[in-house]
């Protein structure tokens, strides 16, 4: 449900453990 690399990289910054 990610758009891309750079939503990812924002949703990695508020959800660091989302990975």
């Amino acid at each position: 449900q990610e758009p891309s690399m750079e939503g990812r990289s924002e949703k990695l910054k508020k959800n660091p453990h989302i990975a």
